[in-house]
C-alpha cells in the first residue's frame, strides 16, 4: 500500500521481487511530492522502483509519502528608506522587506559601496566620516537588490571657550591659552589666534608673549562656524 496522510493513496500486487511500476505522484497544496519512504518516522530510506529488487517482501507492506514544503522563491525586495543623513558617529536602522512574505529563504546581505564613510551590519549603518556610500540590500534567493543613499556630514562647532578670561603679564612673561571646542567630537577643531594689540601681547598657537606695556585683548576664533572666545 501506498500511504498519504494516513490513508491510501494506492495498491500494487507484486510477486514481492520484481521491478515494479510506481503510482503517479500525490500532490498537496503548498508542498513538493518528496518520495516514498519504508519509514515514515525517520524517512531514511526511500521506497523506488528497484526496492524490491533488493529487499524481496514475503508479506505485505505500506510506504509511506514524504512532502516537502514548496520553495517559494523571492521576486522582489524594498528597504524602508532611500536617503538618509547623518552625522559622523550617528547610526540608523535600515529594514528590508522581501516579497512575497511567504518567501523561503528570506536572508538578506548588506553591503556599503565606501565601508570607510558608512558601514552596514544586519541593516544598521554607522557613520564613519563626511562623504557618501551607497547601502546595497541583496536577497540570497534570486540576487534581487534595493539601495539606500547615505550622506555623512561633519558635527559642526557649537562653542569655544578659554581657560582663562582675564590674566596679567609682565613684559617677557609667556603664558598659553587652551582652547575648548564643544562638542568635542566636532569634526573641525581648527582655530585662529588674534591679538588686539600686537605691540603689547603676540599669540601663536595660544602662546602669548607679553612684548609692551598695554592692554590686549586676545580672541580664538573656530574655522567651523566662526565661534569665539
Amino acid at each position: 500500500n501506498f500511504v498519504v496522510d494516513g490513508e491510501i493513496y494506492a495498491t500494487l500486487n507484486t510477486s514481492g521481487e520484481e521491478i515494479i511500476k510506481m503510482p503517479e505522484n500525490p500532490t498537496k497544496d503548498d508542498y513538493d511530492f518528496g518520495g516514498w519512504y519504508w519509514d515514515k518516522a525517520t524517512w531514511q530510506t526511500p521506497f523506488t522502483a528497484n526496492s524490491l529488487l533488493d529487499a524481496p517482501l514475503s508479506s505485505d507492506l505500506n510506504v509511506y509519502c514524504k512532502w516537502k514544503p514548496k520553495t517559494v522563491h523571492v521576486s522582489g525586495i524594498s528597504l524602508n528608506k532611500s536617503e538618509i543623513s547623518l552625522r559622523i558617529d550617528e547610526t540608523e536602522i535600515l529594514t528590508a522587506t522581501i516579497t512575497p512574505a511567504n518567501a523561503t529563504d528570506t536572508s538578506v546581505l548588506w553591503e556599503s559601496s565606501n565601508a570607510t564613510i558608512a558601514t552596514v551590519t544586519g541593516g544598521k549603518i554607522t557613520a564613519l566620516r563626511v562623504g557618501s556610500a551607497t547601502i546595497t540590500a541583496t536577497a540570497n534567493d534570486g540576487g534581487e537588490i534595493a539601495t539606500c543613499q547615505v550622506t555623512v556630514y561633519p558635527i559642526p562647532v557649537e562653542s569655544v571657550s578659554l581657560n582663562e578670561s582675564k590674566i596679567t603679564l609682565y613684559e617677557g612673561n609667556v603664558f598659553t591659552l587652551t582652547a575648548t571646542i564643544s562638542p568635542a567630537n566636532a569634526t573641525n577643531t581648527n582655530v585662529t589666534w588674534k591679538s588686539s594689540n600686537s605691540a603689547v601681547v603676540k599669540v601663536e598657537n595660544g602662546k602669548i608673549t607679553a612684548v609692551g606695556s598695554g592692554i590686549a585683548t586676545i580672541t580664538v576664533t573656530t574655522n567651523d562656524g566662526g565661534k569665539t572666545a
